[in-house]
């Protein structure tokens, strides 16, 4: 069960899944990892359909790294969610 509204497909998710948030909060995943999981992809499968390398994808997903804006709108699109839910810019 997650509090998202369906959108049309070619809208942007912009509010998080019960699951995302659990994977987050309880487990400690990245919210780019969260999101991947949630989605069911593997990094592999993520890094393809952005157009990065799954190298890239660990060290996002392991906070060694940020996107650029560019690769972090590729991310965005790839998954299917804006750009802001991807990552705690707080941090």
């Amino acid at each position: 069960m997650s509090n998202v509204i369906e959108s049309k497909p070619d809208q942007k998710r912009t509010t998080f899944p019960h699951e995302v948030v659990g994977m987050n909060v309880i487990e400690g995943m990245s919210l780019l990892k969260a999101w991947r999981r949630y989605f069911g992809l593997s990094q592999a499968e993520l890094a393809q359909k952005a157009g990065v390398t799954q190298a890239q994808v660990a060290n996002f997903e392991n906070e060694k790294s940020i996107p650029r804006a560019d690769t972090l709108l590729k991310l965005s699109n790839a998954l299917g969610v804006s750009a802001d839910l991807l990552f705690d810019m707080d941090d």
